[in-house]
């Protein structure tokens, strides 16, 4: 069995470095890491924070046919790659990602807009500050050494790129989109999520019923720190999938 590339793309507020307890746990797989535009190795990247150059811009920047798993914005991100490029991605999985973001009439397992608006101001504002509430929410009810990682972790990004991430958050919603995706494709979510409800895992099934929705027991939004080995194991299953 030939053995696909593994593209893992981060979240908001992080870098490609998020992923280093998964990479360890990939030893045997080819991984490769992407750093969206202005984040990481991509801080000069001037890309738009546009849906439509953004996802240019990855699929120049990634080899067809890959694996993808993307975290939270990077998960929305490949859902886009994946509609508008089918034929780009060969599998798909999503970590900690909701289709839309904010709350709209009909989805209220979302972040309400006065919430959204005072957190975008607070960006604005001190983007330092904001990402260090992040990571606070991010690991709320998640365990020690998740919250220690997380603490550890820098953001090089301006906050224009912050702020482009948030407004794009604002706007997608690929709620009615899900059913149209056709790579296998898995959505993992977290019990004690902050960001994204848990509940949000019985709309996700309805919205992609051909799609394998999991809600891991007992984690917080941060899964790719504090579950490598569960997102490893569906890695394997969603590789067998497209054999």
């Amino acid at each position: 069995m030939s053995m696909p590339t593994i593209v893992l793309l981060h979240g908001w507020g992080f870098d490609s470095r998020i992923w280093s307890r998964l990479q360890a746990v990939l030893t045997n797989k080819h991984v490769i890491t992407i750093d969206l535009a202005g984040y990481g190795n991509q801080a000069n990247n001037q890309t738009d924070w546009q849906l439509g150059p953004l996802v240019e811009d990855l699929i120049t920047r990634t080899p067809k046919n890959a694996m993808w798993v993307g975290w939270s914005l990077g998960g929305l991100l490949a859902l886009s790659v994946a509609l508008h490029r089918p034929l780009h991605i060969k599998a798909l999985m999503t970590l900690a990602t909701t289709p839309c973001f904010t709350q709209r009439p009909g989805w209220d397992a979302a972040m309400d807009a006065q919430s959204f608006t005072n957190f975008k101001q607070s960006c604005q504002s001190d983007s330092i500050s904001c990402i260090d509430n992040f990571k606070q929410l991010i690991v709320l009810h998640g365990d020690r050494e998740t919250k220690r990682i997380i603490r550890t972790h820098d953001c090089n990004a301006e906050t224009p790129t912050l702020l482009g991430g948030l407004k794009l958050l604002a706007e997608i919603d690929l709620r009615f989109s899900l059913a149209s995706i056709q790579c296998p494709t898995t959505h993992l979510l977290a019990e004690n999520d902050a960001l994204v409800p848990a509940k949000i895992s019985q709309s996700m099934s309805h919205l992609a019923p051909k799609a394998n929705t999991l809600l891991i027991d007992n984690a917080s939004h941060a899964l790719p720190v504090s579950h490598p080995d569960v997102i490893a194991q569906q890695l394997d299953n969603l590789i067998h999938a497209t054999h």
